[in-house]
């Protein structure tokens, strides 16, 4: 189902309990050892805010809430006050330097003059002074709080941020719906964009409180609850029950085409021309991975070329990634994958293979 870019109330969060969890497997030997397999390459968050409703009125709010967003089927924020901004403890203000966040470096040798397209996200990593340290796990923030985002890159010569403003000619723009924020400013070589903001966790009920709201009146005017639970929702797209990534199409193109899921895993291609382009769908609307589509070139002799709804068919600046950029050659085939860098940015990847 769909998501609602409304938050769940927050007097009532603010008492709630809950955090990130994971999906560790863990399996034992004969030796006493053990084999540890991380299924999970992203934290996921429980929460229980049946420990925030302290009044009558917030029974009322709650019912109201869980009515309007029909059980689990609707999506919509939440504000988890032990982690809410982009500083290091998750609580100090976005305003301050301190909450920056490496977004993007250009290593590319020359300016970039190219509208950039980036992933808000924060870090979270343990350094020890004895140089013990811990991998950097980043995680994508997907719901910005509107007004509450921060755009900079560091000046080497004075040893400070640079606000970018968002308001000037160019300028940027953040989704507050995706967290992708749109630069136009043009980034000198050697330049790192950073990020602030604060911003929420995407969740839903849980399927037993789909089921059950369990309410009681104890007197007139006091209630109680059984708990009261929530669940981050990872990806919260709209699939239908005939969602399908698999079966095959073959179409005739004849002008500039988008290709969808719908249309199958396998899709044969049979041009009219040369020139025409395949856009595939935007990067940041599935995970990193595939493969998700194997295109087919059937003509003999026509060329086409491969671009995504972002109309980033160029290499990755900062990585060793040809991307999408290039010619689909005639009487040829390719399989198309997505690739998520350490900046948080996405981007297709082709593997060119003969049919």
């Amino acid at each position: 189902m769909s998501f609602y870019e409304i938050r769940f109330p927050i007097n009532i969060s603010y008492g709630s309990s809950g955090g990130p969890g994971f999906s560790t497997t863990i399996v034992g030997l004969d030796t006493g050892a053990e084999q540890r397999v991380s299924r999970w390459s992203k934290s996921k968050r429980q929460y229980d805010v049946s420990y925030g409703i302290k009044t009558f009125q917030d029974l009322q709010d709650v019912l109201e809430f869980y009515m309007s967003v029909k059980g689990a089927a609707y999506g919509f924020r939440y504000k988890d006050w032990i982690d809410f901004t982009t500083a290091t403890d998750g609580r100090s203000s976005y305003e301050d330097d301190s909450a920056y966040v490496p977004l993007f470096t250009n290593s590319t040798g020359e300016t970039i003059e190219d509208t950039q397209y980036l992933q808000l996200t924060k870090r979270y990593s343990v350094a020890e002074d004895d140089g013990g340290d811990t991998t950097v796990v980043i995680r994508n923030l997907t719901k910005p709080v509107k007004g509450k985002v921060k755009i900079a890159w560091w000046n080497t010569a004075t040893s400070a941020f640079v606000e970018l403003d968002e308001n000037t000619l160019g300028g940027w723009s953040v989704n507050t719906t995706t967290g992708i924020v749109t630069l136009v400013y043009d980034i000198p070589d050697g330049v790192t964009v950073y990020g602030a903001c604060e911003f929420d966790v995407p969740v839903r009920f849980t399927k037993s409180m789909d089921e059950l709201l369990s309410v009681s009146i104890d007197t007139f005017d006091t209630g109680n609850t059984d708990a009261i639970e929530l669940v981050e929702v990872i990806d919260h797209s709209e699939h239908f029950d005939e969602y399908f990534y698999g079966g095959s199409s073959t179409i005739t193109v004849g002008a500039d085409i988008t290709i969808a899921f719908g249309q199958g895993r396998v899709i044969a291609l049979d041009p009219d021309a040369s020139g025409h382009t395949v856009v595939l769908p935007d990067p940041f609307s599935l995970p990193p991975g595939g493969p998700y589509f194997y295109l087919l070139n059937r003509h003999a002799s026509y060329t086409m070329e491969l671009s995504d709804a972002r109309e980033e068919d160029d290499e990755h600046d900062s990585y060793a990634s040809e991307g999408i950029s290039g010619t689909f050659a005639a009487d040829s085939s390719t399989t198309m994958w997505i690739s998520e860098f350490s900046d948080g940015s996405r981007q297709w990847n082709r593997w060119d293979t003969n049919p």
